[in-house]
């Protein structure tokens, strides 16, 4: 067997020597990768001792088989290659074009409301004090947190006896000053009669000097001097009657100005001791009682806080897009002026609005209770920095209300909605809520194609959009984009741009969701 295997390796070195075709070299390495040698098990145990070479056969039957599959894999591939370079084909136009559901558009012509959240707030709180000092003697059982009382009712009593000593003392210093007017009345009554007779006088006496002078030549001197000297007797009596009379006059102007300042005080003493009685000056409830009978207070001392229950207030605020339809527009985009040049209703509401204040009371089913308010006044001036709202005040006059169930009057804390009806002046259009897209856009079909149009969007009608009845009111500037009549597409599309083709169908909001 080695000698067989020698003799090959020589026979091999001698076909190489002599020069033996290539080709034919080849043929017999592919005869022989073709022909399977004999498992390494068939070998005998002699030859493998001598160098012959272990499981040769095994290996070349492997490589075939490798290479016949690399061969099926390559084919495969360029199969699936020339099939996906095939080009798709082409499909009829008629199938792109989408059926697409549409609804009209109405011209809104009944106003909205606009709905802001709020919260009551008392019309106003009152403290009361004490506007004397003194003892609290007394106080009264309805003066306790949390009671109602009317107007005048008497809350506490305050030590009233050095008031009414005071009130006493004054009526007889004013009765003093009145006796000693009367008087002085009568005496310068009295004086003055005087004076109209010592006038008299010295005329009667002025007359008979003249009377002697003219005859001075039949009389003698003395009886002319005599008639002189009872002429300025007289005189000097009228004059001083006079001036007694002015000092009585005096007199009597200084009496009467120390009357006056003694009923000045006795109506200061007067008001002093009434303001002992501490009343309700509105009717309202006690929300703070501060003071105990025995306590004492000084002038101005807080003694009750009341809250005025005869109107409530609504604290709300509303957004400049909301405040825009409250100030009103003319179809020009000019704000109606009010008649006159008041300055000031540059800066208060355009109306005294009437609006609606709505409780919810939820509980097994949410039951609503309404008032009526009227929208009064700014609260404050400007915008709020952390809000960005306008704060705003609704009064309502009558916070009572009159019904078998629910709460019967306003009280301050509750949460309430307020409703504001708004008559806009400007154009205003109604479509399906659906139909507004994102960003405010519409898709308007005209002659079976489709046009984007923007429209802001005033108020959304029954609900967030999310159900089949809500509606949109919008406007739109220009009237030729959309207007009443026109239809515009519910159904969504994935891919939509103006003037592409579509198929219209009328939606029927109770039979066919888009």
């Amino acid at each position: 067997m080695s000698r067989l295997g020698r003799g090959g390796t020589r026979g091999a070195a001698d076909k190489e020597g002599m020069g033996e075709p290539a080709g034919m070299k080849e043929i017999e390495q592919s005869t022989a990768t073709a022909v399977p040698e004999p498992f390494d098990s068939a070998v005998p145990e002699s030859d493998r001792a001598e160098g012959v070479p272990k499981r040769q056969g095994w290996s070349r039957w492997g490589t075939g088989l490798m290479s016949s599959l690399i061969l099926v894999a390559a084919a495969g591939g360029a199969l699936g290659l020339w099939h996906l370079r095939r080009r798709p084909e082409k499909t009829s136009t008629s199938a792109q074009v989408p059926r697409v559901l549409t609804a009209l558009v109405r011209a809104h012509t009944d106003g909205f409301s606009i709905e802001v959240d709020g919260q009551v707030v008392p019309f106003r709180r009152i403290t009361v004090a004490a506007e004397v000092a003194g003892r609290v003697a007394s106080k009264a059982e309805c003066c306790q947190e949390g009671c109602y009382v009317e107007a005048g009712t008497l809350l506490a009593q305050i030590d009233d006896r050095d008031y009414r000593f005071e009130v006493q003392r004054l009526e007889e210093q004013v009765r003093q000053a009145e006796v000693m007017l009367r008087e002085l009345e009568e005496e310068r009554d009295g004086v003055h009669e005087l004076i109209t007779l010592a006038k008299r006088d010295v005329e009667l006496k002025q007359k008979e000097v003249d009377r002697l002078e003219e005859i001075s030549q039949v009389v003698s001197a003395t009886d002319l001097e005599q008639a002189q000297s009872r002429l300025v007797q007289a005189q000097q009596a009228y004059r001083q009657l006079q001036n007694q009379y002015r000092l009585l006059q005096t007199r009597w102007d200084r009496l009467q100005s120390a009357k006056a300042l003694a009923d000045s005080q006795l109506a200061k003493a007067r008001l002093d001791l009434e303001r002992t009685q501490i009343k309700a000056p509105v009717s309202g409830m006690i929300i703070e009682d501060l003071v105990e009978a025995g306590d004492y207070v000084q002038k101005g001392t807080p003694l009750v806080t009341l809250e005025d229950t005869s109107k409530v207030e609504v604290r709300c605020s509303l957004e400049m897009r909301d405040l825009f339809w409250v100030w009103g527009r003319h179809a020009d985009g000019e704000r109606g002026r009010e008649e006159g040049d008041d300055s000031s209703r540059w800066f208060q509401l355009p109306s005294k609005k009437n609006v609606d204040v709505i409780y919810t009371l939820t509980g097994l089913r949410e039951r609503h209770y309404e008032w009526r308010g009227r929208l009064d006044r700014f609260e404050g001036f400007g915008l709020d920095e952390k809000t960005r709202t306008v704060p705003c005040r609704v009064v309502v006059d009558e916070p009572r209300r009159e019904g078998p169930t629910g709460p019967p009057v306003l009280l301050p804390g509750m949460f309430v909605t307020v409703r504001i009806p708004v008559e806009p002046k400007l154009r205003l259009l109604e479509i399906p809520a659906r139909a507004l897209r994102p960003g405010n856009v519409v898709w308007r079909v005209r002659g079976g194609k489709l046009t984007l149009v923007e429209v802001e969007l005033v108020r959304l009608v029954g609900g967030s959009g999310e159900s089949v009845s809500d509606r949109a009111i919008i406007h739109v500037e220009d009237a030729e984009a959309l207007r009443a009549g026109d239809a515009v597409a519910v159904t969504p599309l994935l891919f939509v741009k103006s003037g592409m083709k579509i198929e219209a169908v009328p939606w029927q909001q109770d039979r066919e969701q888009p």
